[in-house]
């Protein structure tokens, strides 16, 4: 009926949550570090040869050699220019390391997916704003949901991917915002194990099955008549196009496109930043107005932004030079207007600050990252 692709399972480590929120901990705002880490409450008991075009941002980040015993990484923004008519294969070119492991990587990748991802990108997109605006569901109900859904997964930590949770998500405010039928906040429970259910068979090779949907995620609540019952509502809603692009493919096709298949130690950790970022505006219906590849360019320009004013706090000067070059490189990668590309960053900054204020229940966010 419908296909399934595994993918890396991401864990943000204890650098990038630290270089998240440690400017907002020293203006005595609220942040996200200091949500409560007990035990949360269960939710319902529980083949073309052709290269990017935009360049890349390839010396953007760089690591410095570790400072003594505190092996911190610093920052090093060689160069922000964004090279539109030159190939990745061209620069490594110049420079005779034709064998460079990185460039083999991008070679790789731009002659068997980059045209059909950048396709698939544009012409599948979808909205997931006001999903919840014609039913009676409250945003607190669904934001807790999606908080569930975190701790589902969280569960099943070897089989499941960050995309099978952005699926889930998905499928959830897809199906809300097309279907004719009036829902209220009693159906959000089995929509969203049905949701659930209909991601892991999507995106992981060893899907969670039903007999652990049922019992250990739904806790009998439902039997699995109910679940496939509803499965198979959301997949007719959908017209069984379940496979749209999720914010999360958005996000990773922005940094390739910024930074190449790097596997540098602080892009990952920026990386891992941004995808916890993107799982906390999953919370939000707010965020959902702005278009995915609006909202994976403010979370990127964000985190770097973070990131230079963390690491190089007695650098003011250098920093305000680097911020502008790195966001205005951001904004023509992404092909978006700089208004309300920082309108979008005000609004992260925003949730980021006030997030334990507005969900003070929701803490798998955070247990589960």
């Amino acid at each position: 009926m419908y296909t399934r692709r595994n993918g890396s399972r991401l864990k943000l480590n204890e650098t990038s949550k630290n270089f998240l929120i440690k400017r907002t901990c020293s203006t005595n705002k609220s942040s996200i570090s200091s949500l409560n880490t007990s035990n949360s409450s269960k939710f319902f008991q529980f083949e073309d040869k052709t290269y990017p075009e935009d360049g890349k941002l390839l010396d953007l980040l760089s690591e410095n050699e570790s400072q003594q015993k505190s092996q911190i990484y610093h920052l090093q923004m060689s160069s922000f220019q964004i090279h539109n008519e030159e190939s990745v294969q061209q620069r490594y070119a110049l420079s005779d390391d034709v064998n460079n492991p990185q460039l083999r990587r991008n070679i790789t990748y731009n002659w068997h997916y980059h045209n059909d991802h950048q396709q698939y990108l544009c012409q599948d997109t979808i909205s997931f704003s006001f999903s919840i605006k014609k039913h009676g569901i409250k945003e607190m109900l669904r934001a807790k949901m999606v908080d569930w859904i975190i701790e589902v997964f969280g569960n099943y930590p070897t089989t499941t991917t960050t995309q099978t949770y952005f699926r889930a998500v998905g499928l959830l405010d897809a199906f809300l915002k097309k279907t004719s039928i009036y829902y209220q906040d009693a159906d959000v429970h089995l929509m969203g194990i049905s949701c659930i259910f209909i991601a892991t068979k999507l995106e992981d090779i060893y899907h969670i099955p039903l007999n652990d949907i049922v019992i250990r995620v739904g806790h009998n609540k439902f039997n699995s008549s109910k679940i496939k019952s509803m499965e198979q509502t959301i997949l007719e809603t959908l017209s069984f196009n379940v496979y749209f692009p999720t914010p999360l493919d958005y996000l990773q096709n922005l940094f390739y496109k910024c930074f190449s298949l790097n596997d540098n130690y602080t892009l990952q950790n920026i990386y891992e930043t941004c995808v916890y970022i993107l799982k906390m505006c999953m919370h939000d219906l707010n965020m959902l107005n702005f278009t995915p590849n609006l909202l994976s360019a403010a979370i990127v320009g964000y985190a770097v932004r973070e990131y230079i004013d963390t690491k190089q706090e007695n650098k003011k000067a250098d920093n305000l030079k680097l911020n502008k070059q790195s966001q205005d490189s951001i904004v023509k990668i992404a092909k978006i207007d700089f208004n309300t590309f920082n309108e979008c960053q005000k609004q992260i900054s925003d949730l980021i600050n006030t997030f334990k204020c507005k969900y003070p229940d929701l803490h798998n966010l955070e247990l589960f990252s």
